[in-house]
């Protein structure tokens, strides 16, 4: 008699750790599903602060002694337009100096010559250089004059 009173004890006790037993595995794989969320999102952080490393390095392994680089940045630093660089380039190229920022830090060098400089000697493309020149260079009256 003992044995009938006590079975279904045992029977509600087993299914009450069944059910402890299906709560807990639930809870695991809802565990493990955001430790591996985690996982990834580390992975990816480190991925890219190891992108940004290199991108940096790369940066500041630039080549520095590029005179047609510093030639688009002056240019870039004075608002010249397209138009006025290429002037500028082909001005260069016509005086054949290696260097093109030499155009912008030296004023002797914008005398036209009519005989060597024949493609800069057009009334239209005079008119941009001496345009150019004086967004350059500004004259010694008008100095004195501000100061």
């Amino acid at each position: 008699m003992t044995l009938l009173f006590h079975a279904p004890i045992f029977m509600l006790a087993q299914t009450r750790i069944e059910a402890m037993n299906h709560a807990f595995l639930a809870r695991e794989t809802e565990d493990n599903s955001k430790s591996y969320i985690m996982l990834v999102a580390i992975g990816l952080a480190l991925l890219v602060a190891v992108c940004i490393y290199f991108w940096v390095k790369k940066r500041s392994e630039r080549v520095v002694n590029d005179p047609n680089q510093l030639f688009r940045e002056l240019c870039r630093a004075h608002h010249f337009s397209r138009k006025n660089r290429r002037l500028l380039f082909k001005m260069a190229r016509e005086k054949k100096l290696a260097n093109p920022c030499e155009l912008l830090f030296n004023a002797e060098l914008w005398t036209l010559d009519a005989n060597n400089e024949q493609s800069l000697c057009h009334p239209k493309v005079r008119a941009n250089i001496q345009k150019l020149r004086s967004m350059l260079y500004v004259p010694a009256r008008a100095t004195a004059e501000a100061a």
